[in-house]
């Protein structure tokens, strides 16, 4: 899921839709799903990470299964780290 010039775009296997909620509505809806909020911009399944690379100013990019890549920013590195365990 993310979030550009004022609209969410929602990204599942089989289809993208744009969608009213906002993301931080979004992310509490869905607070017990493995969804979780990796930038300002963007939500993800956490179980749908295939690869993190180092990407510039100590931040990363997160490389999802279906070859999306996506940002994660400074404030979210740290989650990132303990649940991949580096």
């Amino acid at each position: 899921m993310s979030a550009q010039n004022g609209k969410t775009l929602l990204v599942t296997d089989e289809e993208e839709m744009i969608v009213t909620f906002t993301l931080s509505q979004l992310e509490q809806k869905l607070i017990n799903s493995p969804i979780m909020r990796v930038h300002r911009s963007y939500l993800i399944n956490k179980e749908r990470i295939c690869e993190i690379e180092p990407w510039f100013n100590s931040t990363y990019l997160l490389c999802m299964n279906n070859g999306e890549k996506v940002p994660l920013s400074r404030n979210y590195t740290k989650e990132i780290k303990q649940l991949f365990g580096f």
